[in-house]
């Protein structure tokens, strides 16, 4: 069974995975040139993967002192292999684990928070929310599903319909288990509609909270603090 975040076969195909999301890399960039609009010295990623997102901050903030972290061990040593910059540090941590003494100006993350059941999802944001300092930027890319259910449907279909590319491929073994993974992720102990996570980010305390660009399910959200 799929569980929660790519299993390491799963990371294996990633070249092929994304072909089935159109919106990728927009959001990246999106996601990149937000954090250079805002400025600051210090930025923390969580659940940076193989580095996809971490390479488009460094290309459009290239003096962006940058701490990129996630569990996976195996997916830090590919971040450290491919990307090379005097600025970014990698390091396995998780993040359920974290505390600092230092905060930072800019907390990051893309379709990391959706992985995790809610319960889990309200632990990562107040521990983002305590890492920044007063203002900075809580920034992230991630699977945000709006409010109107008609459109969560239609969205979920079209999802569904990409997926039939893999069968070019002669891999339908990956067609069904991003199926598999995906379903896990719009179960209702773990999926994020767009109201109540406002609604949780305001309780945690963050403010002007606003959704930058919407693709589908596919978001750029920020906050500050």
């Amino acid at each position: 069974m799929v569980k929660h975040g790519f299993n390491k076969e799963l990371n294996k195909d990633y070249k092929l995975i994304i072909k089935a999301w159109p919106f990728d890399a927009l959001m990246r960039k999106i996601q990149a040139l937000e954090i250079r609009k805002f400025g600051g010295k210090y930025l923390i990623e969580f659940g940076c993967g193989s580095g996809e997102a971490t390479k488009q901050i460094i290309k459009y903030n290239p003096k962006l002192r940058i701490f990129a972290t996630d569990k996976d061990p195996h997916v830090i040593k590919n971040a450290k292999n491919s990307i090379k910059s005097k600025n970014a540090t990698f390091q396995t941590i998780d993040a359920f684990k974290f505390k600092s003494a230092k905060k930072y100006d800019i907390v990051t993350s893309s379709h990391f928070i959706h992985n995790f059941v809610h319960k889990k999802q309200l632990i990562l944001l107040k521990m983002m929310y305590n890492e920044l300092n007063h203002n900075g930027l809580f920034i992230i890319v991630d699977k945000i599903w709006p409010d109107n259910p008609v459109l969560r449907k239609k969205y979920w279909q079209r999802m569904k319909n990409r997926f039939k590319i893999y069968d070019r491929h002669d891999r339908s073994d990956l067609r069904d288990a991003m199926l598999e993974h995906e379903t896990i992720d719009r179960a209702r102990v773990s999926v994020i509609i767009e109201a109540q996570f406002k609604d949780t980010l305001k309780k945690i305390g963050f403010k002007d909270i606003k959704i930058v660009i919407r693709k589908e399910q596919d978001v750029v959200l920020l906050a500050k603090k």
